[in-house]
């Protein structure tokens, strides 16, 4: 993850597609972020500088903040906006707010502080995740539908085998394109991993898997 940046936020709830419950330490619901390049995303406490006379794009005003390329303004359940960054996956991500989610089923995924709701922060490869384990998230019935989440390294259904090589049977430790090592189900078909694809995984790193070469994945 990449080096801090000032964000108060700590937990947050959607609610009909807008963050809800959000706060930070100082019990404050509006964070200030900077961006990549180490600017402030405009956070100036005075709605006149935030304003397109005082140089901010119109559609980047958000309230006393003007939000630059990598942040988007957000509205809290108390009517509150802030600037939050955008992301793709959770290295993207300051560590005071290290998980990268989707917050609403609209718009892009943001920084946010650790989920109360588990395996929601995307990743891409192991480095991504604290626990060195990236997977396809699950639907209600353990298949994998996607997208790639980060997960505890504890060598159950489709949680990672970084370095564990072994899992809960009939599941196999597999390794992707990426070098994420998950623990799946192997297959011979797509009609046997429900809304998720059997595809070819390599199974060097598996014990007990003599033979297999696919597993079902996202």
């Amino acid at each position: 993850m990449r080096s801090p940046r000032s964000s108060a936020l700590i937990a947050c709830v959607v609610v009909g597609g807008a963050l809800a419950g959000c706060s930070s330490s100082s019990g404050s619901s509006v964070a200030t972020q900077s961006g990549p390049d180490g600017g402030v995303a405009g956070d100036t406490g005075d709605p006149e500088a935030a304003s397109p006379e005082a140089g901010c794009p119109p559609a980047s005003v958000c309230g006393s903040q003007c939000c630059d390329s990598f942040h988007t303004c957000t509205k809290d359940s108390e009517g509150n906006t802030s600037c939050v960054q955008t992301c793709t996956t959770s290295a993207e991500c300051p560590t005071d707010a290290p998980c990268c989610m989707h917050v609403s089923g609209t718009g892009p995924a943001l920084c946010m502080a650790d989920p109360q709701v588990p395996q929601t922060c995307l990743c891409a490869k192991p480095t991504d995740c604290s626990s060195r384990a990236c997977a396809p998230a699950v639907n209600a019935a353990g298949e994998p539908t996607g997208p790639l989440v980060c997960v505890p390294d504890d060598g159950s259904a489709y949680q990672g085998c970084v370095g564990i090589a072994s899992c809960s049977l009939p599941y196999c430790c597999v390794t992707d394109k990426s070098g994420n090592q998950y623990c799946a189900m192997p297959c011979t078909s797509d009609s046997t991993c429900g809304p998720g694809h059997c595809a070819s995984f390599d199974f060097s790193a598996a014990q007990g898997c003599g033979g297999d070469t696919k597993a079902c994945g996202n």
